[in-house]
C-alpha cells in the first residue's frame, strides 16, 4: 500500500509515489497512431453518432482515447457549447439515447434527462452524470479549473472536437489522480511524436 502525503497546493492528500515508478510501466509499443480515431472510440460509437450536430469539446479518458493513448474509461465526458441551440439539440439527442441520471446503485431510480434538467444542470455550473441506451455520458458545463468550451484549445480529430492534448496533459496532471497520472508518461509520447 501506498503512503500519503499533504499536496499543499491543492489542499488535499494525494498517494506518495515516484515519477520513476509510473514510468517502469510505460509500453511506447503501445502507442499505435495509425489507428483511426472511429476505431479508437468504437465503443462511444453510438453516442458520437447521436451528438452529431451538437457543439462539444471532448475531454477525460475518451480524448486521451482519441488521441492515441492506450487506456481505458466506461464513460464520453463532453463540455458543450452553451447557446441554447446547442442545448436544444443536446436534450433531444439525450432524449433519442434514453439517457438517464445515474443514481446510486440500488436506488432503483432512472429520472430522465430532460431539457429542463440540462438547464438546471447548466444554470448552476454542475455536472451531468448519465447512463444511457449507447453508454455512460458526462456532461459537464466546465473543467475543474473553470474554463468553459469558448475557453478549451481543441482541435478536430476525424468528426470529433477534442481537448488539444497539452491542455489534457496539463488538465489530467492537475487533477492528480492515479489513474490520470498513468496515462501522462503516454500523452508526452503522442504529442513527442505530434
Amino acid at each position: 500500500m501506498r503512503s500519503m502525503e499533504f499536496d499543499c497546493d491543492r489542499a488535499r492528500f494525494v498517494p506518495s509515489f515516484a515519477w520513476e515508478e509510473l514510468m517502469a510501466d510505460f509500453d511506447e509499443s503501445l502507442i499505435d497512431l495509425e489507428v483511426p480515431i472511429e476505431q479508437r472510440l468504437k465503443p462511444f460509437a453510438g453516442i458520437v453518432e447521436h451528438l452529431r450536430g451538437v457543439e462539444y469539446v471532448l475531454v477525460g479518458g475518451a480524448a486521451a482515447i482519441a488521441h492515441g493513448c492506450p487506456t481505458v474509461t466506461r464513460d464520453y465526458d463532453i463540455v458543450p457549447q452553451q447557446a441554447e441551440e446547442n442545448l436544444a439539440r443536446l436534450a433531444r439527442c439525450l432524449t433519442e439515447i434514453g439517457a438517464y441520471v445515474r443514481e446510486p446503485r440500488g436506488s432503483g431510480r432512472r429520472p430522465p434527462a430532460t431539457r429542463e434538467l440540462l438547464g438546471a444542470v447548466f444554470a448552476n455550473r454542475g455536472n451531468l452524470l448519465l447512463n444511457s441506451n449507447e453508454g455512460p455520458l458526462d456532461i459537464l458545463t466546465q473543467l475543474h479549473d473553470g474554463r468553459r468550451f469558448e475557453d478549451i484549445p481543441a482541435q478536430v480529430l476525424g468528426m470529433v472536437r477534442v481537448i488539444e492534448i497539452g491542455t489534457l496533459i496539463d488538465l489530467k496532471r492537475a487533477i492528480g489522480r492515479p489513474r490520470d497520472l498513468l496515462v501522462l508518461p503516454y500523452l508526452e509520447e503522442i504529442r513527442r511524436r505530434g
